[in-house]
């Protein structure tokens, strides 16, 4: 009876460390992709610089789990470049075929350029996540063709499934608040939430709708924010923008909304009719990106002096204008102790 026993605990064990979660923090994950053509890069490279189509891989094999027909391509703006070994990686499981690894279809791989201790990112969404919605992360070691390419860091994605999981639903307004084709120097279409106006075309090129409808929802949003602040908390989650917030000036998070390009989160409108900031792309917290929009923190020191009430008085960030600009909202924000 207890070599029965013995057996079957350790016959637990070993069915339970197979079946880990994807995004487990304790375990490296393995993921191999294995593409028919040798010269995969450049067609990888080609589609990012042209049209950001999957190219169809032969098999993509997750922690022994192997997945055939799926769709990969290169993501990322700064962190991609063609001229690199080692790029971010977009693997969708259902591009092709009706798969998923443990109900995840999306795969988001980093290539964690810029960050040389590995720590930032998996590290910021972990604080991230005790004070509101925030994806999932951790590591992965990946293979293409059988050739490492790396250690990289595995994100959960921002999308119809996640907002699912944390607001029960998936067909309301939901935005992501990057600018079109990707931020960048000398470009003034941001996501900072300012009134342009009526007509949706105006936000066009600042936000991405993720849903059927919401360009109303979103310009009733900015409206409020800027003309009748006092009736904010019905259409927005102002605790969790707060948080937002305070958690990317503590961080030093400036490829944020704090930022010269007020960007890389999302929104969602939860069956309250309030809308949720979610924020993502955090391999330059802790101080790597420099751009405040109005100062650039181009030393150490320089980033450890930031203001903890940065752009309060700048109307180019109503989000930090307006609410803190509320003395009970600037009394309550993490920032303002």
């Amino acid at each position: 009876m207890k070599k029965i026993v013995l057996f079957a605990l350790g016959l637990f064990f070993c069915l339970t460390g197979k079946a880990q979660s994807l995004y487990d923090e304790n375990t490296i994950q393995d993921i191999r992709i294995v593409f028919a053509e040798t010269n995969w890069d450049a067609l990888l490279d080609a589609q990012a610089a042209t049209t950001e189509n999957y190219i169809p891989a032969v098999s993509v094999t997750i922690n022994g789990t192997v997945f055939y027909n799926v769709g990969v391509k290169y993501k990322g703006n700064s962190t991609y470049n063609p001229n690199q070994t080692k790029n971010p990686f977009h693997i969708e499981l259902d591009t092709y075929v009706n798969q998923d690894y443990q109900g995840y279809t999306d795969i988001k791989l980093s290539n964690v350029a810029k960050d040389p201790s590995f720590v930032r990112e998996v590290l910021s969404y972990s604080i991230l996540r005790q004070y509101m919605h925030a994806p999932l992360s951790n590591y992965a070691n990946v293979y293409v063709n059988g050739n490492l390419m790396g250690l990289y860091v595995s994100s959960e994605s921002i999308s119809k499934k996640f907002v699912d999981k944390h607001f029960n639903s998936n067909t309301n307004a939901f935005f992501k608040c990057n600018p079109i084709g990707g931020a960048g120097p000398g470009g003034n279409s941001f996501p900072n939430l300012a009134y342009l106006g009526t007509n949706a075309a105006s936000y066009a090129t600042s936000y991405e709708m993720n849903s059927l409808t919401g360009w109303d929802d979103l310009i009733n949003l900015t409206n409020t924010l800027s003309n009748n602040v006092a009736n904010i908390e019905t259409i927005l989650d102002v605790d969790r923008a707060l948080w937002m917030l305070a958690f990317d000036n503590a961080l030093v998070n400036l490829d944020s909304y704090l930022g010269s390009f007020k960007q890389n989160y999302y929104l969602y409108k939860d069956n309250n009719g309030r809308f949720n900031p979610v924020v993502w792309d955090l391999n330059m917290s802790f101080g790597v990106f420099s751009q405040t929009g109005t100062i650039s923190l181009n030393t150490t020191t320089l980033k450890k002096q930031m203001t903890h009430l940065l752009h309060n008085a700048d109307a180019a960030w109503p989000l930090v204008q307006k609410l803190l600009g509320v003395p009970k909202y600037k009394r309550i924000c993490p920032i303002s102790i």
